[in-house]
């Protein structure tokens, strides 16, 4: 059904957690608070009626007098409704079904500075390719780096490493290409 009244007691001592559900006061103010089980009900009371969208709480007596606000809608966005599932709040009304935009999972961007520190610093890993998403060519080229120093007494071998060699630099040229193309793929869940 929402936040239990105990639940927003132990969301008092948690500065982060106060500051993600809109609560700004000092610790010390919080503590206070949460210590005193009235004044703790009061203000959850208070929070419920003017931050929570969707819940109607009816404050006792005493408490409904001394916290009458202006009721101040929270921001559109998804919040937790009855059941524990996501709902989305437009700033005025609840929203279901089609008309409720899909939440976006944002993927991490990978970065060229990064992808060049790894080729150059962990080039003989392949770390850039893992990195930048390339699992099947980096293992082709620890295959052939490897092998080839392995086998260089060989003549095989000191061509296998040649040819990894020339694929390094070339790695060094198409590293930006790499990110763009990576950055641009969509997230797969």
């Amino acid at each position: 059904m929402g936040t239990s009244f105990e639940q927003f007691r132990a969301l008092l001592t948690n500065p982060a957690a106060r500051r993600s559900v809109g609560i700004d006061m000092s610790d010390a103010q919080a503590r206070s608070i949460a210590s005193d089980e009235a004044l703790s009900r009061a203000h959850y009371d208070h929070w419920q009626r003017n931050y929570r969208p969707g819940v109607v709480v009816v404050p006792e007596a005493a408490s409904s007098a001394a916290l009458e606000p202006a009721r101040v809608s929270p921001p559109p966005g998804w919040y937790p409704g009855q059941g524990g599932q996501m709902q989305w709040w437009d700033g005025a009304q609840w929203v279901q079904g089609a008309y409720a935009p899909t939440p976006v999972v944002m993927r991490a961007r990978k970065e060229s500075g990064i992808a060049y520190l790894l080729a150059i610093l962990l080039g003989g890993f392949a770390a850039h390719r893992f990195y930048l998403g390339r699992v099947g060519s980096a293992i082709g080229f620890l295959c052939l780096w490897w092998i080839g120093w392995f086998t260089i007494g060989l003549v095989v071998g000191t061509f296998m490493v040649i040819a990894a060699g020339i694929w390094w630099i070339l790695d060094l040229f198409f590293i930006p290409r790499m990110v763009r193309e990576e950055n641009a793929r969509p997230y797969a869940a």
